[in-house]
C-alpha cells in the first residue's frame, strides 16, 4: 500500500525556514526574497500535510484540484519527481507523482496513468489508486477499464455514493443495464428520503430492461421535484407507450414538449428523441396530422434522419386518405342538415 507521504517533523520543518534565514540581513532588499522562498516552502509542507491527514480507510482524500493550494501541489510535485529521476521505481514517489499529476487536471492525465499503473505493478495496494484511474480512463473513453477500477475502489469504499454514481452510469452507458440498476438500488436509502439523482439513474435502468412498472415507480418518486419534474414526465410517456396506454403517453410528452419550449431546453434529453418519440406516440393515436408536423419537426433536427423521412412516407398517405374520408363525412353530413324542398301537392 502506498504509505502517507512523510512529512519533515515540527523540528526540521522550523531548520528548514531557518536554512533560508540570514542571520543579519544587511541588505534589506534581500529579505522579500528569502520571505517568498519560504513562503513556498511552507506550502509544499502543507500540501503534503493535506494529502496525507485524509484518511484513506474513510474513502477521504483528494479528489479535485481546488482541494491543494496551486503552490502546494507544484511543490509537492517536483519533490516527487526529483525522487523519481534518482529512482524511477521508488514506489512512494510514483504514487505521490501519480496522485498530484491526477489533481493538477486532465492535460497531465496520461503521465499520471502511467506512474499510477507503475505503482500497482510494483505491489501498490491504496486503493485510491482505483479511484484516480477509474476517472482517468473514464475521460480518456476506456469505459471497460474505468469500469475495472471503480469495483475495484469500491470493494474497499462500498459506501462510496460518486463512486458507485460513476460506475453505474458507466455500466449503464456499456449496456449494463441490470449491473447498474444494481448500483443504484443500493444507494436508496429510505430513512434519507428520495435521492432524486439516484431515483432518475435507476428509473433508466429498469427502462432499459423493460421492468416499466418498476421504472415508473422511479419516475413517480421525482415529479415533486422542479429540476427533475419534465425529464420524469417523458420518461413516465415512454412507459406508457410500452405498455400501450397511447393516451396517457400523450399526456405526460404534452407536458415534457411544453418544458422544452423553455430556453433551457429539456436538459438530459436529445431533442431528437423527444419529438421522435411524441410523433410515434401520435401514429399509435391516428392523428395524422400531429404525426406529420412532429416527424417534419425530427427531420429538421436530423436532416439525415432515416427513421423520420421512412415514417413521413407512411404518414402522409394516412393522412391524405383521412382528410378525404373528413371532407366527404363532412359533404354528407351538409346534405343530411339541408332541408329538403317541399313536396308537390
Amino acid at each position: 500500500m502506498l504509505p502517507r507521504l512523510r512529512l519533515p517533523s515540527a523540528a526540521r520543518f522550523e531548520s528548514l525556514l531557518d536554512s533560508l534565514r540570514l542571520p543579519r540581513v544587511r541588505d534589506r532588499r534581500a529579505a522579500p526574497a528569502l520571505l517568498a522562498l519560504a513562503l513556498v516552502a511552507g506550502l509544499a509542507v502543507l500540501g503534503a500535510r493535506m494529502l496525507s491527514s485524509r484518511v484513506p480507510g474513510k474513502g477521504n482524500f483528494p479528489r479535485k484540484s481546488v482541494e491543494l493550494a496551486p503552490a502546494a501541489l507544484e511543490a509537492q510535485l517536483k519533490a516527487a519527481v526529483d525522487r523519481l529521476d534518482a529512482d524511477p521505481e521508488d514506489l512512494h514517489a510514483l504514487g505521490e507523482a501519480g496522485t498530484l499529476h491526477f489533481l493538477k487536471g486532465e492535460e497531465t492525465y496520461r503521465t499520471a496513468i502511467n506512474e499510477l499503473e507503475t505503482a500497482r505493478k510494483l505491489g501498490a495496494l491504496e486503493p485510491r489508486i482505483f479511484y484516480y484511474l477509474g476517472v482517468m480512463y473514464q475521460e480518456a473513453g476506456l469505459l471497460n477499464f474505468a469500469i475495472d477500477n471503480y469495483e475495484r475502489f469500491i470493494r474497499n469504499f462500498p459506501d462510496d455514493r460518486e463512486a458507485r454514481l460513476l460506475l453505474g452510469k458507466l455500466l449503464y452507458q456499456t449496456g449494463r443495464y441490470e449491473d447498474a440498476a444494481v448500483q443504484y438500488q443500493s444507494l436508496k436509502n429510505p430513512k434519507a428520503g428520495v435521492d432524486p439523482v439516484v431515483e432518475e439513474n435507476l428509473g433508466l435502468s429498469l427502462l432499459a430492461l423493460k421492468r416499466f412498472d418498476e421504472a415508473a415507480r422511479s419516475f413517480d418518486a421525482i415529479l415533486a421535484r422542479p429540476a427533475f419534474e419534465p425529464r420524469a414526465r417523458f420518461y413516465l410517456g415512454q412507459v406508457a407507450f410500452e405498455q400501450n396506454r397511447f393516451a396517457q403517453a400523450h399526456e405526460h410528452f404534452a407536458r415534457a414538449t411544453a418544458a422544452a419550449q423553455a430556453p433551457e431546453g429539456l436538459p438530459g434529453v436529445e431533442p431528437v428523441v423527444l419529438w421522435a418519440a411524441v410523433a410515434a406516440n401520435d401514429q399509435k393515436l391516428e392523428d395524422w396530422a400531429a404525426a406529420k408536423e412532429h416527424w417534419e419537426k425530427v427531420l429538421q433536427l436530423d436532416p439525415k434522419s432515416a427513421k423520420a423521412k421512412t415514417e413521413l412516407g407512411r404518414v402522409k398517405p394516412k393522412l391524405a386518405a383521412s382528410t378525404r374520408a373528413a371532407a366527404a363525412a363532412a359533404k354528407k353530413a351538409a346534405a343530411a342538415a339541408a332541408p329538403k324542398p317541399a313536396k308537390k301537392k
